[in-house]
């Protein structure tokens, strides 16, 4: 009855419903996969700053915010990178 008075048939709502279950899958697939990218990227920068190469470390927390500007994790490991090496004017804000 619900579907008659819209004038939308029972067919068309499944199929509707069924490209937006798709569509939303392929979404959160796409994201999956920037945060597994981000973690790894995150780790490097870990590696980096605890072999000493704090330059690299900056380098890489800095390309990762660009991709992912609300990493917390990220954004404040910088920030304690950037006080670490006597340079809180760079903080990112």
């Amino acid at each position: 009855m619900f579907y008659t008075s819209f004038g939308f048939s029972k067919f068309r709502t499944m199929t509707v419903r069924l490209c937006f279950m798709v569509l939303a899958g392929l979404f959160l697939a796409s994201c999956d996969e920037s945060t597994e990218d981000n973690v790894d990227q995150l780790q490097q920068a870990k590696d980096a700053i605890d072999a000493g190469d704090l330059r690299t470390g900056n380098v890489i927390l800095k390309n990762l915010l660009e991709n992912d500007p609300k990493n917390a994790e990220a954004r404040l490991l910088l920030g304690s990178l950037y006080l670490d090496t006597g340079d809180p004017v760079s903080t990112p804000e």
